[in-house]
């Protein structure tokens, strides 16, 4: 799975300050698919050809040229790049939580937003847009850096969507490291994230990371994390709406064979025979309530 920015930036040239990193891409396949984890809030200008955005929130995004694209951190996504004619382009700014937070200040409350949402930029934000590579490939000054990026992060969130989008961003961490893990653990472990992707949601380094989450929660997050999403496991298999493969797709495992091996080693039966189990003692359940309310009437 693609991490934008830090896989981004390795792989192709990129201007970058303290505060953000700006990638110019190109694609020479008509069609390329792949696996992305966002880390941090993210721009994306499509110069040409076509982008997909499918986010596992059930979010689906297509984006002709021209069209600006916002995402949320923490958000895991299929994205495809389409480009029939000719290659697809892209400019990608992807920008740090806390200067984000500082820039475009903290509600008072949690705001709900899209993950991805998107924008036709009037040509005064696309300025600023492109205003952000000349000047990082510069010698501006960091004060010139800052404040061009602010101006595009105000500018551009005079659209609703993206504006919702930028303040959910900001208001849900919580004021100390130990409520950062919490908040981050909690929104996204249902997603097919390693403890080290949480690690980089939460703008920490992994061993910090453990150390505040073990504050937080009295155990390590790899076992947190697989008691969690066997527990949400247990639920869905015994509410039998989803078949195996399913269920574990939707508690964050990215195999079914995986999960299997983890259910059984926690539950001591297959995810499969444990579904059957619970679907016979809810049937009983109905049967006996049945009966005792037939010979009370």
């Amino acid at each position: 799975m693609l991490t934008v920015p830090d896989d981004f930036q390795r792989a192709h040239p990129s201007t970058a300050s303290d505060v953000a990193v700006a990638i110019r891409y190109r694609a020479s396949e008509p069609v390329l698919s792949v696996k992305v984890l966002v880390a941090r809030p993210t721009f994306v200008f499509v110069r040409a050809g076509t982008k997909q955005l499918d986010a596992r929130d059930g979010t689906v995004v297509t984006a002709e040229a021209g069209t600006l694209i916002a995402m949320r951190s923490g958000t895991h996504l299929m994205s495809e790049f389409r480009g029939p004619d000719v290659s697809y382009q892209s400019e990608v700014v992807s920008i740090d939580r806390s200067f984000a937070r500082q820039a475009i200040g903290v509600p008072d409350r949690v705001i709900p937003g899209p993950a991805v949402a998107m924008m036709q930029p009037s040509e005064h934000v696309l300025g600023l847009f492109a205003n952000l590579f000349d000047l990082w490939g510069g010698p501006a000054s960091r004060f010139n850096k800052d404040y061009a990026l602010r101006e595009f992060l105000v500018a551009a969130m005079h659209d609703p969507l993206i504006r919702q989008l930028m303040f959910r961003e900001v208001s849900d961490w919580g004021p100390s490291p130990t409520q950062r893990v919490t908040a981050i653990t909690q929104a996204h472990f249902l997603q097919p994230l390693s403890v080290a992707d949480l690690a980089t949601l939460s703008a920490m380094s992994l061993s910090t990371f453990k150390r505040h989450f073990h504050e937080a929660m009295g155990k390590s997050p790899g076992i947190w994390l697989t008691q969690a999403r066997l527990e949400h496991a247990s639920r869905l298999l015994a509410d039998g709406n989803q078949s195996v493969a399913q269920v574990s797709a939707s508690c964050g495992y990215s195999d079914a064979s995986t999960f299997i091996r983890a259910f059984r080693r926690t539950y001591s039966v297959t995810p499969l025979h444990f579904r059957k189990r619970s679907v016979q003692q809810s049937a009983l359940t109905m049967t006996r309530t049945d009966t005792a309310s037939h010979k009370r009437s």
